[in-house]
């Protein structure tokens, strides 16, 4: 599943590591409908606690199918998407990596601030059963307690060789290939194996590439 391959990825460590979301968090995306985009692997209410109120709800869970009821029940005033079906797990995976590696650039750092949004601040009536946030806190705590890896420096030719059609400045992907595997990240990649790929290509349609710093 998309959201398992999410598990040794830094952005979602970060995020799934937060214990209240900074100020300023967005709300969840929304089709053309104004539905509400719930992304794979997603553990926070990030809806507002009423309609034209700018506050969120900021509720934990442990994975997305309690945060759907939970939308239902309590935030009768939003409306969720239904989750879609019938794409290939390396599709999902390479949006959501992209989904955390946005909220990651924009708000990593300021999740020890004090100026924090209080997860719940406003008490909510006892969950429906099966979506007691208890459920998995084993398996999530020994998530946030792996050691983040920060995002790699993008290795760059320094000289030009005309020989080798190299450009001084130019991405040198061989080299974003060593360091994948020397710092033992998983080489190739869910969507380069499915493309049948011995080795990672690090270029757009490579997962590995948001290990970088592009």
């Amino acid at each position: 599943m998309a959201a398992d391959m999410l598990k040794g990825f830094v952005p979602f460590q970060w995020y799934i590591g937060l214990e209240k979301l900074p100020v300023g968090f967005p709300e969840y995306r929304t089709n053309t409908e104004g539905e509400y985009i719930i992304p794979t692997g997603e553990i926070f209410c990030r809806a507002p606690f009423e309609k034209g109120n700018t506050e969120l709800c900021g509720k934990k869970f442990v994975e997305r199918g309690p945060v759907m009821t939970h939308l239902k029940h309590f935030h009768a005033h939003t409306k969720v998407a239904k989750i879609q079906t019938g794409r290939s797990s390396a599709t999902k995976l390479l949006e959501a990596r992209a989904y955390y590696k946005d909220l990651y650039d924009r708000f990593h750092g300021r999740d020890h601030d004090s100026n924090m949004i209080d997860t719940c601040s406003t008490p909510h009536q006892p969950e429906p059963s099966g979506t007691a946030t208890s459920q998995g806190s084993t398996q999530l705590k020994k998530l946030k307690t792996q050691p983040l890896k920060p995002l790699l420096q993008v290795p760059r030719y320094q000289i030009s060789n005309a020989k080798k059609q190299q450009k001084k400045g130019e991405v040198n992907y061989n080299q974003c290939r060593r360091m994948l595997v020397k710092g033992g990240y998983q080489v190739p990649c869910e969507i380069c194996r499915a493309n049948g790929k011995g080795m990672c290509s690090v270029k757009e349609n490579c997962a590995n590439r948001l290990y970088f710093q592009f």
